[in-house]
């Protein structure tokens, strides 16, 4: 109907609406004065046929990834760049405010706000510095942080008690030859999701990817020595254990003992 032949306007509201974990397909929320509101999750992709001007709330949607910051999808596993948007700093923060996420990560006396996630997970920051954080997805919803990175120096390389250039040989015994040893930063944000084999199942994907698209032949993670979680699905996924780096990180107000545990590209 033509706005000169209504009678009064009326102003309509757009909210665009995050879950945190899968919900139903639709649901009912029962407001004051008897309303019933009934929502119900729509696909995007292609964007739904409005009438205008009811269909302007579409320009808003932040646009996909592109195919190029996707870097591997297998299963129910995905793995992504992280980009500079609200939604992904969103489960950052939501994560980084949970002290069972916390207490192997930044420690549960940094619980992050807003502000702090989207300065110091920066993409445009991190690549100036030569990382790449990426989001980890399982069935389609955000579940965790992957970052990655080359040890490009000697005091890079001593942090994980490597030699610089340090490689692995083929017989799986690290060396001063040539090579080029990389590291990771891993955790899932999901605790729902912990213990069943997601990290296992992801570090797999991850290695080979990495060792089929970059020159590195070795992958290091540094966990807590007492994160025996993550230190066994480490082990599930073929790294093996190299060095106990003793009061290597200030955590919480002290100084933990971390692990070295390191994959080959040669394999083990």
């Amino acid at each position: 109907m033509p706005q000169a032949d209504l009678a009064t306007a009326q102003v309509r509201h757009f909210y665009h609406l995050e879950a945190a974990a899968p919900t139903d397909p639709s649901w009912q929320w029962r407001a004051d004065h008897g309303h019933i509101f009934r929502f119900e999750w729509l696909p995007l992709d292609p964007p739904p046929a409005l009438i205008p001007p009811q269909d302007g709330w579409l320009r808003h949607l932040p646009a996909g990834p592109g195919p190029a910051q996707v870097i591997i999808e297998q299963g129910d596993l995905a793995l992504r760049k992280l980009q500079p948007h609200p939604t992904d700093y969103a489960a950052l923060q939501r994560w980084l405010s949970d002290p069972r996420v916390l207490e192997f990560y930044a420690g549960r006396d940094q619980a992050f706000d807003l502000a702090r996630v989207s300065a110091q997970f920066d993409p445009a920051a991190a690549a100036a510095a030569g990382e790449t954080p990426c989001l980890i997805f399982y069935k389609g919803w955000a579940a965790g942080f992957l970052q990655f990175y080359p040890l490009a120096s000697q005091a890079a390389c001593a942090d994980y008690g490597l030699t610089a250039a340090g490689s692995l040989s083929a017989a799986g015994d690290l060396t001063a030859a040539s090579g080029n040893p990389w590291a990771l930063d891993l955790f899932i944000g999901q605790p729902e999701l912990w213990s069943r084999g997601l990290g296992t199942k992801l570090l797999n994907a991850f290695a080979d990817w990495l060792f089929s698209n970059t020159p590195a032949t070795a992958l290091a993670v540094d966990p807590h020595a007492d994160n025996l979680r993550a230190i066994r699905a480490y082990e599930k996924a073929g790294f093996r254990r190299h060095k106990l780096l003793p009061a290597h990180k200030l955590h919480e107000g002290k100084w933990v003992d971390c692990v070295v545990l390191v994959k080959s590209a040669f394999g083990n």
